[in-house]
């Protein structure tokens, strides 16, 4: 059985913002979670939107009081979601049983925050939920 602290979340203008006592960021309604840089700990907001078949989860960083999105992880379901996987900017974290798949896009802006990941450390950062973590077996 795996055993992780709960993780501070503080929420503000439909931002959620992460404290990470664990270092990870889970998505359970996407089915996906990511391992969390330790220089983002308290300077990232998250917050999650939907269009169509994708659901989107956007990260974000202020800079002189204002939020800048720095990297979007899209959950893409439907029959098009190869193509819409491949939309200019983006690139594929990882195909899931043929139905889903988790694509990333960072943003010109955030290509230039000194904290900034990219994507081949994305991509290693990032994983799936365990069909028994969704089942409630935690």
């Amino acid at each position: 059985m795996l055993n992780f602290s709960l993780k501070k979340l503080y929420l503000k203008k439909n931002l959620c913002y992460i404290s990470n006592n664990n270092n990870t960021n889970h998505n359970m309604e996407e089915e996906w979670f990511l391992l969390l840089p330790e220089e983002w700990d308290n300077r990232i907001a998250v917050r999650r939107s939907t269009a169509g078949d994708e659901q989107i989860t956007t990260f974000s960083y202020t800079r002189q009081g204002e939020y800048v999105d720095f990297l979007h992880i899209y959950t893409i379901t439907g029959s098009n979601r190869e193509s819409r996987a491949s939309l200019s900017g983006r690139f594929i974290l990882m195909r899931q049983a043929g139905s889903v798949i988790y694509a990333a896009s960072f943003t010109e802006e955030g290509k230039s925050w000194h904290y900034n990941i990219d994507e081949e450390e994305l991509r290693a950062r990032f994983r799936v939920i365990p069909a028994e973590w969704s089942a409630g077996d935690q």
